[in-house]
């Protein structure tokens, strides 16, 4: 909801880079003509205006700025990892002998392909998310120097639309599974080493690969 109500008001005519940048003139525009009266004032008054103190910084600005471009990189990178997470498990989930139940854990071919789909489904939201933490660092890494790119913040408010609904689509696609694989387990902690010490379910061998549906 963020991202939706973030691109409606940077992706619209009142936020684009034309919009802003004639904004920006005007201000510049305006700042000038008060420097020229103040200066003039302080000729008219016998002030040497070439030794004027420099204007205030405004530290805790700076200093948000900073952290912000740090975190939004830092996440960046945590979601391109995280989409190298699901291109591996696609490669085990989706191959061909798996989606069609003859993998060496028998799945039902059903249940193999809704977990390919949503490893799918899951690498294009991660992807997104992605697009979208490095299109706000992109902006508010420049926004230290005071500066700012608005055609990157709607980069970034359009992706997080659609990692949103991708990260729920894949959520929402992994319940009947999860139903399922909740209603066959064992609750009760004090049965597990009594009922599963020789279920070959639970003793797998160094060289087998653990059966567990894809995790996001």
């Amino acid at each position: 909801m963020q991202a939706v109500i973030g691109a409606e008001d940077t992706c619209l005519e009142k936020g684009s880079q034309r919009y802003l940048e004639q904004q920006q003139k005007d201000i510049e525009k305006k700042k000038e003509e008060t420097e020229r009266e103040v200066r003039q004032w302080l000729i008219d008054r016998g002030h040497n205006i070439s030794q004027l103190p420099a204007g205030p910084l405004d530290k805790d600005k700076t200093y948000l700025d900073i952290s912000r471009c740090v975190a939004d990189i830092d996440l960046g990178s945590t979601f391109v990892m995280k989409a190298a997470l699901s291109i591996t498990d696609s490669t085990l989930h989706c191959h061909e002998q798996v989606i069609a139940g003859h993998g060496a854990h028998k799945v039902d071919p059903y249940h193999a392909q809704m977990t390919c789909a949503v490893d799918m489904v899951s690498l294009l939201g991660t992807l997104s998310l992605a697009i979208r933490f490095f299109s706000l660092a992109a902006n508010s890494c420049i926004n230290i120097v005071g500066d700012k790119d608005m055609n990157a913040q709607c980069v970034a408010n359009c992706a997080g639309v659609s990692g949103g609904v991708f990260s729920a689509t894949a959520g929402a696609m992994s319940l009947p599974h999860c139903q399922e694989l909740l209603q066959d387990w064992d609750w009760n902690p004090d049965s597990w080493p009594k009922n599963h010490a020789d279920d070959s379910r639970y003793s797998l061998r160094p060289t087998e690969e653990l059966p567990l549906p894809a995790v996001y």
